[in-house]
């Protein structure tokens, strides 16, 4: 007897031990121990009479717990009564089913050396899928660590209570510790890509568009008078309660890049609105984040709230109180006085039923991922609010990873504003991780005061890009380009015609001695003064059009949930659209008879679909095939270039250009329509000049009839 109670008490210690020193907030190692211990006395011939249950969490709210007064508690347990300290038997119990006490006796039973075999031969099982039966995949490395790492846990601290001397008989064998072999398992990696910008800034689209609607409001500053003015009845009918925590949960989540689980564990105090001044005198709000993970558990981390994010939380904690306060509870079949919220009471909550008990991060995790349909228990299914490619939904971390991503990127862009703030520190102030270019705070960085001012710069960049068009998706201006191009083509139309009238004007003038020639020597000299003006406006667009081709400054944005190809613009198309429209105001007909034998180089770039500046590097002997290949325009030495009138108007003779060039229909047609009318912008003493061919070809013509 003597003994059984002893081991009872060290099975009591074991479990108060594993509960008060580790500190997942979700309880789910509570799980994962129960799932060892079920898989263990099954191994070791035990029959459990249950099965493990993920209820942990349920039971520690019952007792009005947290994890966190857990580990409290554990502490005070330890100072007064040491490693033979236990924490309340009720609620340990209740954790812990009675088959759970009996697998962990046994465990210490059997000693060191036959617990660790066992342990083994369980994951071997587990990995060869004898343990779970068949299935399509294989068990990765993370389902066989988190089966071993709660009995290792347990096995260690066996061996910690033999070394501390605690009373029982049978923790004698357990002076040593055999190493528990993992087996090899499949590196099965799950994606934790996150969720491009566009599909964040859709979701929140989406959650603002549903409030709007529900409160009938037509803009943000709209939605606190329209909750003012709506009745408290209407309120409740108009399901705008649930919309409007979402909303709020989502904005801080991507806005402060919080955890889930810190965001569930915020007061309403957490709140403070004058926490600080702006550089304008104004104050601002922030909000007191508690980080936890690597920060201590009541380690407040402020966080400066964007304008945005204020008035969410300010619409749904209007609609929290006025539907608390002025409605009643119907629960019970009549209606009765709403619980009200205590000073402290959390800021997110589950259900009106509960003011005083905060969501848990499943609730938020499931609108954000979805909920798959289980038709036998009744429970319908929800489309994820941020839906992956495969029909999937991204977990609120990866909306956090997001959250990381855009403040680097927003920071890239804004450096000139941000001075000397770099991204990376930014970011990592702002999700609350370690500094590293910043470890020892030398820099004011990763003291609390620096943390504070990034973490304010990061929200209002990510605000904005999630709410204003920096976030979104942008695509060169197709509109403003094909509006520069066509003002362009008019300019250079405009400009040929005024150098061509006055090359006609001046010839007259030094032809007739009459009078009027006079007057026609300053005709030339105001035309000049009209040219110019109108080169400098083509000198305008063309700056125009680079910016437009070049520039991102020029990009517009594009609705976020357009698919990938709207990012294609259609430069190209509209290049080619404008030339045939060109060509098809200008050409001849197509019987019109040949005035000319050459071409320039920017016709012939047009005629066989190229670009001017590879027609000029295949007039420099680059031609794009190698030497003597039947599709070249010409051999490498021999280039049909005439240059006599100057490098800006080159003559390509037709007749010593490759035939084999033109014969498409299409370029056939455009050849004879180019012969058939004058080059644009030449004056008539170019069009005339004579046509000199190469030295290969030995004859000279006249270029044009």
């Amino acid at each position: 007897m003597r003994d059984d109670a002893e081991l009872l008490r060290l099975v009591a210690a074991v479990l108060s031990m594993y509960l008060g020193e580790r500190r997942d907030r979700s309880m789910g190692d509570v799980y994962q121990l129960q799932r060892g211990l079920h898989a263990y006395a099954e191994g070791a011939g035990l029959a459990p009479a249950d099965r493990p249950r993920s209820r942990a969490l349920t039971v520690l709210r019952s007792h009005g717990l947290s994890r966190a007064d857990l580990s409290r508690q554990w502490v005070a347990a330890r100072a007064s009564s040491g490693r033979a300290a236990t924490l309340d038997m009720n609620l340990v119990s209740e954790l812990f089913p009675a088959w759970c006490w009996h697998a962990i006796a046994q465990v210490i039973i059997d000693g060191p050396a036959a617990a660790s075999e066992q342990v083994e031969r369980l994951l071997a099982k587990l990995v060869s899928g004898s343990e779970s039966g068949p299935s399509d995949l294989p068990v990765s490395r993370g389902t066989v660590t988190s089966y071993a790492a709660p009995l290792i846990y347990l096995t260690k601290g066996l061996r910690e209570f033999h070394t501390r001397g605690f009373p029982c008989a049978h923790l004698e064998q357990w002076q040593h510790l055999p190493k528990i072999g993992i087996p090899r398992a499949a590196a099965r990696r799950r994606d934790t890509s996150a969720p491009p910008l566009n599909v964040v800034r859709t979701g929140y689209q989406n959650l603002d568009a549903k409030l709007k609607q529900r409160l009938g409001a037509e803009s943000d500053d709209d939605e606190l008078d329209r909750v003012r003015a709506i009745p408290p009845g209407r309120l409740r009918c108009a399901g705008v309660w649930r919309p409007a925590r979402n909303l709020a949960m989502y904005v801080l989540a991507f806005d402060l890049g919080a955890r889930i689980g810190a965001l569930c564990d915020l007061k309403r105090d957490d709140i403070v609105r004058d926490r600080g001044t702006r550089p304008d005198g104004s104050l601002y709000a922030a909000l007191a984040l508690r980080p936890k993970k690597t920060w201590l558990d009541d380690e407040i981390s402020w966080k400066p709230l964007p304008a945005r994010a204020l008035r969410v939380l300010d619409v749904y904690l209007a609609i929290t109180d006025k539907l608390l306060l002025e409605t009643p509870d119907y629960r019970s079949g009549k209606p009765r006085p709403r619980e009200a919220p205590l000073p402290n009471a959390p800021l997110f909550v589950g259900s009106l039923s509960r003011p005083n008990r905060a969501m848990d991060t499943a609730t938020f995790s499931q609108q954000l991922a979805g909920r798959s349909p289980r038709p036998e228990s009744g429970r319908k299914g929800a489309p994820p609010l941020l839906p992956r490619a495969d029909g999937g939904g991204y977990s609120v971390h990866r909306l956090r990873g997001a959250a990381l991503q855009a403040t680097r990127q927003a920071a890239h862009e804004s450096s000139a504003k941000l001075e000397a703030v770099d991204p990376e520190a930014l970011s990592e102030a702002l999700i609350d991780h370690s500094m590293r270019s910043d470890r020892d705070g030398y820099a004011d960085l990763s003291t609390p005061a620096g943390r504070q001012r990034l973490s304010g710069i990061g929200a209002e960049l990510n605000e904005e890009s999630l709410t204003e068009d920096r976030g979104a998706r942008k695509k060169r201006d197709s509109r403003s380009y094909e509006l520069a191009l066509r003002k362009r083509i008019a300019l250079e139309s405009e400009l040929a015609r005024r150098r061509q009238i006055r090359s006609e004007v001046a010839q007259r003038a030094q032809l007739e001695r009459t009078p009027n020639a006079v007057l026609r020597l300053l005709v030339p000299l105001l035309l000049d003064e009209e040219r110019e003006d109108l080169e400098n406006q083509l000198r305008a667009v063309e700056v125009e059009i680079d910016k437009l081709q070049n520039d991102p400054g020029t990009m517009v944005p594009i609705a976020d949930d357009e698919p990938a190809a709207a990012l294609t613009d259609d430069f190209e198309l509209i290049e080619r659209s404008l030339r045939s429209e060109r060509r098809a105001s200008t050409e001849p007909d197509e019987d019109a008879p040949a005035i000319r034998g050459f071409l320039t180089i920017s016709e012939f770039a047009e005629i066989v679909d190229v670009a001017s500046p590879t027609a000029r590097r295949w007039c420099q002997g680059k031609v794009p095939f190698p030497p003597g290949d039947s599709r070249n325009p010409w051999e490498p030495n021999k280039v049909p270039l005439d240059s006599s009138l100057g490098p800006r108007r080159g003559r390509l003779i037709v007749a010593l250009i490759n035939p084999s060039v033109f014969q498409t229909k299409s370029r056939q047609r455009l050849l004879t329509q180019t012969l058939a009318r004058q080059p644009a912008g030449w004056s008539p003493v170019h069009r005339g000049a004579a046509l000199r061919r190469p030295a290969y070809a030995a004859t000279d013509e006249r270029g044009s009839r």
